[in-house]
C-alpha cells in the first residue's frame, strides 16, 4: 500500500469512525439495551432520509465491524414521503414479511404534526410493531418530539 492510499485509508477509518459516533449518539431505545445476535434481522423503518441510505449504513458498517463472528441482517423499509401514519399501514406488507427482530424508526420530516399528535402516532406505531411481529422498536433522531 503507497503512502498516499495509507493515507487515504486513514482519512475514510475516521470519518467513518466520527459518523458512527454521531449516528449513534441519536438512538433512544424505547425499553431494554439491544443485544445481537446471530441470524438477527434488523428493518430501518422511515422517510425519504432512511430511504436513501444516510444513516443505515453507517449502523450497519458500525455493527458489522463490531461484531464480524456474526450474521447480521439489515433491510431498508424506506418510503419517500412517508409519515407515521403511512407507516402504520404499509407495516404488514412492507416490514413484517422480513420477520424483523429490530424495528428503527425514524419519521418526522413530513407531516404537520403537533408534538401531542406526534408523540401519540409513534407510541401507536411502536405498539404496532411490538404487537404484530414482536419486534423490538427502536426510535432514531432526529425527531420533532423528545420526552
Amino acid at each position: 500500500m503507497t503512502r498516499k492510499h495509507r493515507k487515504n485509508s486513514c482519512f475514510l477509518t475516521a470519518i467513518i469512525f466520527l459518523s458512527i459516533i454521531i449516528s449513534m449518539s441519536s438512538v433512544r431505545l424505547i425499553s431494554g439495551a439491544i443485544y445481537l445476535w446471530d441470524g438477527i434481522v434488523w428493518v430501518y423503518l422511515g422517510d425519504s432520509i432512511t430511504e436513501s441510505h444516510n444513516y443505515s449504513q453507517y449502523m450497519e458498517a458500525y455493527f458489522h465491524l463490531r461484531y464480524p463472528g456474526l450474521k447480521l441482517h439489515f433491510r431498508e423499509a424506506g418510503v419517500s414521503g412517508a409519515t407515521q401514519e403511512d407507516a402504520l399501514e404499509m407495516y404488514e406488507w412492507l416490514v413484517y414479511p422480513w420477520e424483523p427482530d429490530v424495528v428503527s424508526v425514524m419519521f418526522g420530516h413530513n407531516g404537520d404534526y403537533t408534538p401531542h399528535q406526534y408523540k401519540e402516532g409513534i407510541l401507536e406505531l411502536c405498539d404496532t410493531i411490538t404487537k404484530v411481529g414482536g419486534s423490538l422498536p427502536v426510535l432514531f433522531g432526529p425527531q420533532p418530539y423528545y420526552e
